[in-house]
């Protein structure tokens, strides 16, 4: 297979210069008008490319950067105000957060590790061979505890024993008002320990002992599949707070 031939340097070059001879030869043989006309001519070339080249490309550059800037404005603003809105949403979750533990601090809960009913009942069997299975509350309860008597049957006696002076002195004074009856709240839960018998007998006592003002009020022994011992154990407490401990 041949190769086209393929023309060398040297030639190509004397060929453009001869040409580029002719072409001066030209136009030295023009007249001074033509030679005007000529560059005239190729200057109004050179501006007319411009313009349709050289500015178009420039004022798309132009635009080009425009938009960048513009969407790089957008977007700083776009996070100015996203972040602005984050710490809107931050500030006001902090601040219902100081609200609601000022709230359950108001009903005695404020959910302090150290006042949580978990920390007291691990506390209390700590270092027992026993393991926690579970813990929940059973609800609360609403009790309405009736007033004491005004008084005694001995007073009473002693009252109908008073003179009638006494009497019309009593008939004049204005009748007392009745007694509100005052309202308390049982706190139930439940407790499941597992282990052996005189580990759960050991936990029951501490339970007992140390968990104030809680008591037992129903302590339930069963065996699982296994065989392991469980015992269930509702404790008790009675106050005025509605509120008690939290989990």
């Amino acid at each position: 297979m041949k190769l086209p031939a393929t023309r060398s340097t040297p030639a190509v070059l004397g060929k453009a210069m001869a040409a580029a001879k002719c072409g001066g030869e030209a136009l030295e043989a023009m007249r001074p008008r033509d030679r005007l006309a000529l560059s005239a001519a190729a200057l109004a070339l050179i501006v007319g490319m411009e313009f349709l080249v050289v500015l178009p490309m420039r004022d798309k550059r132009i635009a080009i950067e425009s938009a960048q800037l513009a969407s790089r404005h957008d977007q700083d603003s776009a996070r100015t105000s996203r972040e602005a809105e984050q710490q809107a949403h931050a500030d006001a979750l902090r601040s219902r957060q100081a609200q609601v533990t000022q709230a359950l601090a108001g009903f005695g809960a404020a959910g302090k590790r150290d006042e949580s009913l978990r920390f007291l009942l691990s506390r209390t069997l700590q270092g027992l061979p026993v393991s926690v299975l579970s813990l929940r509350a059973l609800g609360v309860e609403e009790m309405e505890v009736a007033p004491a008597p005004a008084a005694t049957d001995a007073n009473a006696v002693a009252t109908a024993a008073a003179p009638a002076s006494a009497g019309a002195q009593a008939d004049s004074a204005a009748p007392d008002t009745a007694a509100t009856p005052s309202v308390l709240y049982r706190h139930r839960y439940e407790l499941r320990v597992g282990g052996g018998l005189p580990a759960l007998l050991s936990a029951l006592e501490a339970l007992e002992r140390n968990t104030r003002p809680l008591r037992i009020e129903r302590v339930r022994l069963q065996a699982d599949t296994h065989g392991a011992l469980e015992a269930s154990v509702v404790l008790m407490t009675l106050g005025p707070e509605r509120t008690w401990l939290s989990l």
